[in-house]
């Protein structure tokens, strides 16, 4: 119901780590107004089936699994799992779209990233990781392409690592397997209950997404690298003992890239959201692009874009 129209796969000559970046996209590959779909976290591309399938007739629309995730490849060195090298990659991405309008919809991390690429600050160097024969900079993709409008899905221009945390450790299924797609669906409706309710046939959507079949235990597992939660395969206990300290680190401020952003933005908030708080989310409407503010009831973190009025709230404004 939701199947990309098309699939591919691009190789990425990293100076470190060579590498394959996996893509869907839904529409006419020859139209030029783009959107590019960036996931969060522990989620991938095909998150966007229902949003790239409700645009696809208007838009061509863009969704990369980020590295360790979906099709995408997992990285030998794990620490390698961190905003630089998904920057990077995604330049290489829209180096090869060759298009002059992109519009881009980031969520939770990939709002992050969306940031990023749409604000005129760059706060650090990303060239360690790449050889500059086989990958555009951020700064060249920022200075050649035409990024016209911005949608941030729940992530504000502060982060909580303590609230990420608890988060991705209710995620983090590296030592879980589900004997059937059914099984994965009942873990799947606990540890994503921010998603907020879902009809029977979407759990099953979300869930399909979420897992795949391990070719050697033919069981179900989740998609991605544990190594993007555990980069260095810190046995549990240790690994609980490392996040408690992560805990005490400050949130990561991204005030600087958001103030530099200025383009049309939208800013959707699940009303119940432990990552996008109601005072961060009004703060961000005065400040930088000063985004419109669209809050959803019943949602935590973070809407999943699947709802027809979540779809239709996204419409008007690419409309307005």
């Amino acid at each position: 119901m939701y199947s990309p129209t098309r699939s591919y796969s691009l190789d990425i000559k990293s100076a470190n780590e060579p590498h394959k970046l996996h893509i869907h996209e839904w529409g006419k590959q020859k139209n030029e107004k783009v959107i590019l779909c960036l996931h969060g976290l522990t989620r991938c591309s095909l998150d966007f089936g229902p949003f790239g399938t409700f645009f696809s007739k208007d838009y061509r629309v863009v969704c990369p699994d980020l590295v360790g995730r979906g099709s995408s490849s997992w990285l030998i060195n794990k620490s390698l799992y961190q905003i630089p090298f998904y920057l990077r990659d995604i330049c290489f991405l829209i180096d090869r779209l060759k298009s002059e309008d992109i519009t881009l919809v980031g969520t939770s991390l990939g709002g992050i990233l969306a940031m990023f690429l749409c604000s005129k600050k760059t706060i650090f160097s990303d060239s360690f990781f790449f050889s500059r024969d086989d990958v555009v900079s951020l700064e060249e993709i920022k200075e050649k392409t035409n990024f016209s409008k911005l949608i941030l899905n729940d992530i504000g221009a502060t982060v909580n690592f303590r609230e990420l945390l608890r988060l991705n450790y209710a995620t983090s299924f590296d030592k879980e397997f589900y004997s059937s797609e059914k099984e994965a669906e009942k873990s799947v409706k606990k540890n994503f209950r921010e998603f907020g309710p879902h009809s029977d046939a979407e759990w099953k959507f979300l869930t399909q997404s979420y897992i795949r079949l391990d070719s050697e235990t033919r069981r179900f597992v989740p998609h991605f690298d544990p190594g993007i939660l555990n980069p260095y395969g810190l046995p549990a206990i240790f690994n609980e003992l490392s996040s408690i300290g992560i805990q005490a680190l400050p949130d990561l401020d991204l005030w600087e890239v958001f103030d530099q952003i200025c383009l049309p933005t939208l800013l959707l908030k699940g009303a119940e959201s432990s990552i996008l708080k109601k005072e961060l989310a009004n703060e961000m409407t005065e400040r930088g692009p000063k985004p419109k503010l669209v809050e959803f009831q019943n949602v935590g973190h973070a809407p999943t874009l699947i709802d027809q009025n979540q779809l239709y709230v996204v419409k008007n404004f690419f409309n307005s």
